[in-house]
């Protein structure tokens, strides 16, 4: 079994790096790197949705958070990308820390609607802060990332194949975390307080600080997000905090199946492929991602992850 896990994971691992070299359209590329975008944003969601089992409404708010972070310190103060990324991460980090020491203490309902007034908020802050953030236009002509790496020099990240390379390290890096996280103690913790709060406190789990690592750390990988992209379109504006996200993510987090990192995987690339083959019929786009998130409630609870999960538990118990 473990043989045949290495196999997959090689196999895996060249099909990925060979991607640039049999793609040879510049809009599917434009898409894939698209999807690892989401891929990211999509897992840092389930971490509060999916293993911590509440409902945010303020990730468009650290997405927002982490995009103007790198964008302002690259174009103002003149800090290397390579720097300006993990600040804009840890940015959006210490924000989740100052709303959720109040909003998580308060009912799962009430801490839905703070962490929406927050990102209410926040918009307000980008479309009004005109000095800082140029207000409703944004802000244009952001560079694109140059890496000093050691031994080879600055790397300049300009060409779709280099942001591939890019977002597919981060990808990596957010998947390894996330799944390390998930079966450490603080994973353990999580579940535990998903499945039932109190008795998770009676047997020491201290709830409330755990669900601030988990707020915490997907605030963390949605600012890392943010900040690639607003580096990728060259673009920094009001729009990275639009509700539309929250959509887009809860659809991605459910239909792959919430608390599974190859489920949100899954969703994640299937919905970002599929609304730009719906991109004829934009009126009906939120009637479908509706009816789907419905349908997939309905008929398939646990999403294609819990599905994939199902089949691969009866294949062990089959051949055990």
């Amino acid at each position: 079994m473990r043989i045949s896990r290495l196999l997959v994971i090689i196999a895996v691992g060249i099909f990925l790096l060979g991607i640039p070299y049999f793609v040879t359209s510049s809009y599917v590329m434009h898409i894939i790197i698209f999807s690892g975008i989401y891929i990211i944003f999509a897992l840092s969601y389930d971490i509060v949705v999916g293993y911590l089992g509440m409902l945010s409404l303020g990730h468009p708010a650290f997405y927002g958070v982490g995009g103007y972070t790198s964008v302002l310190l690259v174009m103002k103060l003149d800090v290397p990308y390579v720097i300006a990324l993990p600040i804009a991460g840890i940015l959006a980090l210490i924000v989740a820390l100052i709303v959720g020491f109040p909003a998580l203490r308060l009912s799962y309902h009430s801490f839905a609607i703070v962490t929406l007034a927050f990102t209410l908020i926040m918009r307000a802050v980008w479309i009004n802060w005109v000095s800082l953030t140029n207000g409703p236009m944004g802000i244009p002509g952001v560079p694109r990332p140059t890496i000093d790496i050691p031994f080879l020099g600055a790397v300049h990240i300009e060409t779709l194949t280099d942001y591939y390379y890019l977002i597919l390290i981060l990808v990596i890096i957010t998947c390894l975390f996330i799944y390390f996280m998930i079966h450490s103690r603080v994973g353990r913790a999580l579940l535990s307080i998903r499945e039932n709060e109190v008795l998770a406190e009676t047997l020491g789990v201290n709830a409330f600080k755990y669900r601030m690592i988990a707020f915490a750390i997907g605030a963390f990988f949605a600012g890392l997000a943010g900040s690639f992209t607003a580096h990728y379109i060259t673009f920094m504006g009001p729009e990275f905090t639009d509700f539309y996200y929250i959509t887009m993510l809860l659809i991605m987090v459910i239909l792959g199946g919430s608390g599974t990192i190859h489920g949100v995987i899954i969703g994640a690339i299937a919905f970002t492929f599929i609304p730009e083959y719906l991109r004829i019929t934009p009126e009906f786009r939120d009637v479908i991602y509706g009816f789907v998130l419905v349908m997939t409630i309905i008929f398939m609870p646990e999403g294609i992850g819990g599905k994939i999960n199902e089949i691969i538990y009866k294949r062990r118990v089959r051949t055990g």
